[in-house]
């Protein structure tokens, strides 16, 4: 939705004429931002493409075209004042640490570059990428990846008399991926629906570099169109091809998670996820191991992981070794409720009338609006 609405108000901005565009423009940056975050960088958009469409570079810097883009750039001020409403942090800083600015910046240098290279070649997507944190610059995923950028940026600046397309193409694409993957940390290094808009960049990138190989082929012009058709058929198939054979694998939860956990072996979430779907498909056996692996990873310090696992083990009945993982997650975690309601569900489950009692009394002062604990000891009263 805030794709479509940066998308839409670059439309009405350069292909409107009525003087009320502006106002309709700001609404649209304003919209785009309390969908997501990255709405911010409509002004920045079209400051960049009004420059490189000028003839007069003079008109650029004149007050007349500051005071027209100026209300757009006050609707910036939407995400302060959304944050100072709600006063939540966003979710995707939460708990997340790269250990220092120069790490997230290394990282982002790589993940730049695969990012390029999956939207023309997207071959090893994934649903939840595993990303290392780059902890120096002379690393060869950092030091490559940056001269690679360096190089494409070089030349772009070097033919802009001839074409300002590339250079215009790589600011979209550095522009509009500045506000998820710059010096800012979030948990997820890549996801790709933050990517909508800055792939149109790399996309149109490498269509024009298409179109300049084949304007040096010695053919005749019309011959040349043709070819350029075919070539543009061929990729397009091939991606219609990939893209079909991917969508094949969000047939049903196991098949996206077991792909995913190929992908991404040393990540919490696809273990737990898969974990979930396997539960879901009452195939027991193999969801206990991939919770077993997601507790690893997470050193026992995810709840919702020891309750999978906990969850897994009563499908199978088996009671003492779920109760053996909660009071080693409890010496990991603390005296979580959830957890200690699920040992007081156990006993229950066991038989065990006192010491069910006993657990849930412990925590009935602060679980007391839960569901799931009010059913339970619903359940316990009226064995009683």
């Amino acid at each position: 939705l805030s794709a479509f609405f940066i998308l839409l108000s670059l439309n009405l901005y350069f292909y409107s004429i009525k003087p009320r565009a502006i106002f309709y423009v700001s609404i649209l940056t304003i919209l785009a931002i309390m969908c997501k975050e990255n709405g911010v960088i409509i002004p920045f958009l079209i400051v960049t493409i009004d420059y490189f469409l000028l003839k007069e570079k003079k008109e650029f810097f004149s007050k007349k075209q500051i005071l027209k883009i100026l209300p757009i750039f006050l609707s910036l001020f939407t995400l302060p004042l959304l944050y100072l409403i709600f006063k939540t942090p966003h979710e995707g800083t939460i708990g997340f640490q790269v250990g220092s600015i120069f790490n997230q910046i290394y990282t982002q240098i790589k993940v730049w570059n695969y990012i390029i290279i999956i939207t023309i070649f997207p071959f090893w997507q994934n649903l939840d990428y595993d990303v290392a944190i780059e902890t120096t610059l002379f690393s060869p995923y950092v030091i490559i990846p940056l001269f690679f950028l360096i190089f494409i940026t070089a030349i772009a600046v070097r033919y802009r008399n001839i074409s300002k397309i590339p250079l215009l193409c790589l600011l979209w694409f550095a522009i509009s991926i500045f506000t998820t993957n710059s010096f800012v940390p979030f948990v997820d290094f890549i996801c790709e629906r933050h990517f909508y808009i800055s792939t149109i960049g790399i996309y149109l990138l490498f269509s024009f570099a298409i179109a300049g190989i084949f304007s040096h082929v010695n053919i005749r012009e019309n011959n040349q169109n043709k070819l350029i058709y075919l070539v543009g058929f061929i990729i397009c198939s091939g991606y219609l091809y990939l893209t079909y054979e991917r969508n094949l694998l969000y047939t049903s939860e196991v098949s996206i998670w077991r792909d995913t956990v190929q992908k991404s072996k040393k990540k919490y979430r696809p273990h737990y996820n898969l974990g979930v779907a396997l539960l879901h498909k009452e195939e027991y056996r193999e969801a206990i191991h991939e919770f077993k692996v997601a507790n690893e990873i997470a050193k026992n310090k995810e709840v919702e992981a020891i309750l999978g696992l906990t969850g897994a083990l009563i499908k199978t009945r088996e009671f003492d070794k779920a109760l053996n993982h909660l009071q080693y997650g409890i010496n990991v975690k603390g005296k979580d409720p959830e957890l200690i309601r699920e040992v007081a569900y156990i006993y229950l489950l066991k038989g065990d009338i006192v010491k069910a009692e006993k657990y849930f009394n412990e925590i009935s002062s602060i679980m007391s609006n839960s569901v799931s604990y009010l059913s339970q000891y619903g359940y316990l009263l009226n064995l009683k």
